[in-house]
C-alpha cells in the first residue's frame, strides 16, 4: 500500500493499493519548500495580456512623475513586449520604430524604450541591437525616464547603452496597457514599475536581488509565479 498519485510528493510507484498517505506541496513551492519561479509565455498575436493602469500617473493627477521599467526576457519573435497609456510608453523588440519619431529610426532587430510625447514625430525612442547583446537566455532590461530633464535611459544587463533626450515632456491618452502585441513570442519575468528613475546601482542590485513588492517607490511588481489560471497578480498592493 501508498501513495499512487504521480502528482504527490510521497508518490510510490512501487504500491499496488492506495492509502490515505498522499502529501503535496503547497501552491507556489516544490517538495523541496523552494518557491517555484514561473515566467509568463506569450506566443504571438493571440497572446497580449491586458492589465489595470500601472499606477505612474495616477488618475486622480494631471501631473506626470519620472518612471522605471524593469523586465526578464527572453526574445523569440519581434514584437511589442509592454506598453502602458498613463504614460504612454512601450518597450519593443523590432527591426524598426514602425512610428514617426523624432530621433533617428534603426533598421536592425533591436530592443528599444520609447516615450510619447504628442504632435507629430511624436516618439523619442532609445534602442540597442540585439546583435550587442547575449540573446541565448534570459536578459534583464532596465528603462527610466527624467521628467524635469525630458531624459530617457535604456540599459540591458546593467549596463547604459542608450539615452536621449525628448523634445517634450512624455504625455498620456486613455487606453488599456498590456504584455505582448503583434507577434511577439517570448517569456517576460520579473517586471516592475518604480515611480522615480532608478540609479544604475539600483538597477544591477535589482539583477541580484529582485523586488519583493513592499520597496519605497514601487508602483508595480509582477512575478508571474502563478503557475495556472488566466490572472496575474501585482504584488506591490497598488
Amino acid at each position: 500500500m501508498g501513495c499512487m498519485d504521480s502528482l504527490a510528493c510521497n508518490f510510490n510507484s512501487q504500491a499496488n493499493m492506495a492509502d490515505e498517505s498522499c502529501t503535496y506541496a503547497e501552491e507556489g513551492y516544490d517538495c523541496d519548500g523552494n518557491e517555484l519561479d514561473f515566467s509568463l509565455y506569450l506566443n504571438g498575436p493571440t497572446s497580449s495580456v491586458g492589465f489595470n493602469d500601472i499606477n505612474v500617473f495616477p488618475l486622480s493627477t494631471s501631473q506626470p512623475q519620472d518612471f522605471s521599467f524593469l523586465i526578464d526576457l527572453k526574445l523569440e519573435e519581434e514584437g511589442v513586449i509592454f506598453q502602458s497609456y498613463r504614460p504612454h510608453t512601450s518597450i519593443t523588440y523590432s527591426s524598426d520604430c514602425g512610428r514617426e519619431n523624432n530621433n533617428e529610426d534603426f533598421n536592425e532587430p533591436s530592443i528599444s524604450f520609447r516615450v510619447w510625447s504628442g504632435g507629430s514625430n511624436a516618439w523619442t525612442i532609445t534602442d540597442v541591437p540585439i546583435s550587442e547583446i547575449d540573446t541565448s537566455s534570459f536578459i534583464s532590461v532596465a528603462a527610466t525616464y527624467t521628467y524635469n530633464s525630458k531624459t530617457l535611459r535604456l540599459y540591458v544587463n546593467g549596463v547604459m547603452l542608450d539615452t536621449e533626450v525628448a523634445y517634450q515632456q512624455v504625455q498620456s491618452v486613455n487606453n488599456d496597457d498590456f504584455f505582448g502585441s503583434g507577434s511577439f513570442t517570448g517569456l517576460i519575468d520579473n517586471f516592475s514599475v518604480f515611480n522615480y528613475a532608478l540609479t544604475n546601482e539600483e538597477i544591477q542590485n535589482y539583477m541580484i536581488c529582485r523586488p519583493s513588492g513592499v520597496e519605497e517607490g514601487l508602483s508595480g511588481h509582477w512575478n508571474f509565479n502563478e503557475g495556472q489560471g488566466n490572472a496575474i497578480y501585482d504584488l506591490s498592493g497598488n
